[in-house]
């Protein structure tokens, strides 16, 4: 996914998700079990961007957030549970258990879930009747 597609800044995107769930940098560090905050705060000063190693972290601690809002700032933040449900089994994530698996099989599954939610979203713009 190009950066064209982003419609706002990982620095954005992340302090609206720290936000939206109501942590802080280092609780949302520890939370996600990184030693040091510094990865989150590198991407809040707009250092860093969000890597899909992040966003593995991100979805297996709180599965109600919205990959595409991670990905590219696409609303909403905080999936309803039937989409967050969807989305967990897209993923093969188990809502309700801890899933600390970032393993390279995870990193592959949410590489492909990309590509396979963008064609599918191709698909739908190319039914909309216009």
């Amino acid at each position: 996914m190009n950066s064209e597609n982003k419609v706002v800044s990982d620095s954005e995107i992340m302090k609206k998700l720290l936000e939206k769930l109501r942590y802080s940098a280092l609780a949302f560090a520890n939370e996600l079990d990184y030693k040091s905050h510094s990865t989150i705060d590198h991407i809040l000063k707009g250092r860093n961007k969000i890597s899909d190693d992040l966003i593995s972290r991100i979805i297996n601690k709180f599965p109600e957030v919205h990959y595409w809002f991670l990905k590219r700032g696409q609303n909403p933040i905080i999936l309803n549970e039937k989409l967050k449900e969807n989305q967990a089994e897209l993923l093969g994530i188990k809502v309700g258990v801890e899933n600390t698996d970032y393993s390279l099989e995870t990193y592959v599954t949410l590489k492909n879930i990309e590509v396979t939610m963008s064609k599918i979203l191709e698909f739908l713009e190319s039914k909309k009747i216009s």
